[in-house]
């Protein structure tokens, strides 16, 4: 599966692998809430597995994110455009 873009075509696949990873992590994470919520465990520990779950998803999303203002929307602008280095900053602020 291509998640889109004009990514590097040596480091995509090793990319999508990661994200598939860390979804599939994701979803053993909710599997275990559904355990939780059936063995009627604490609200606190169910919480506690839910907002990791969530912080999880969010890591994803921002992934995503990253990797479609860098490989597209940088990639339509025009090299001179005077956006570019200013997402460029914000892309290495953020730790990409």
């Amino acid at each position: 599966m291509h998640f889109g873009g004009r990514g590097n075509a040596m480091t995509e696949p090793v990319i999508e692998e990661e994200l598939r990873k860390r979804l599939r992590r994701i979803e053993g994470q909710v599997q275990g809430v559904l355990r939780m919520l059936d063995t009627d465990r604490e609200c606190v520990e169910i919480l506690t597995q839910v907002r990791a779950t969530r912080a999880a998803l969010a890591q994803v999303s921002f992934q995503l994110g990253e990797r479609h203002i860098r490989e597209c929307v940088a990639a339509d602008l025009d090299a001179h455009d005077p956006r570019v280095p200013a997402m460029r900053e914000v892309l290495r602020l953020c730790g990409s």
